[in-house]
């Protein structure tokens, strides 16, 4: 595969150059992809609440960035550590992080978003907070 571009905007991703364009929720999922020259919709994605996705409709190529994708998590085939989120890896099946929060004791060890990951992010892999703080952030 050659290059891929991505478009972003104040670090968040918007889409590739290869998958399209992303359609997102509040938390930054990507939950389908569409073309970006006509808008049709290519693939849709579903997670279950830590990440593991559980439906995919469509045959295009998958993004690399899915599920909290626009704020730069990677998923890869590391067992109990599947995704990589800027700072640290997160396991999905256990739904917390692989190695000690940075900030503990302050934060819990290894819990994701204080096991609230429906309406909590921790898009740099070091501290959960809300949608409109993550905007804050991104906003900088």
């Amino acid at each position: 595969m050659g290059v891929v571009n991505y478009d972003s905007v104040d670090g968040e991703i918007l889409g590739d150059s290869v998958s399209g364009d992303y359609l997102r929720d509040a938390l930054g999922s990507v939950t389908g992809t569409c073309s970006p020259i006509d808008g049709t919709l290519r693939n849709t994605y579903r997670y279950g609440p830590n990440g593991s996705q559980i439906l995919k409709t469509g045959t295009s190529i998958d993004p690399r960035f899915k599920w909290n994708g626009t704020s730069g998590c990677l998923h890869n085939s590391l067992k109990h550590s599947e995704t990589y989120m800027r700072a640290r890896h997160f396991g999905e099946a256990e739904g917390r992080w692989s190695a000690v929060d940075p900030l503990w004791p302050s934060q819990p060890a290894y819990e994701y978003c204080y096991s609230n990951p429906v309406t909590l992010s921790d898009p740099l892999g070091l501290a959960p907070c809300n949608a409109e703080i993550t905007a804050t952030l991104h906003a900088r």
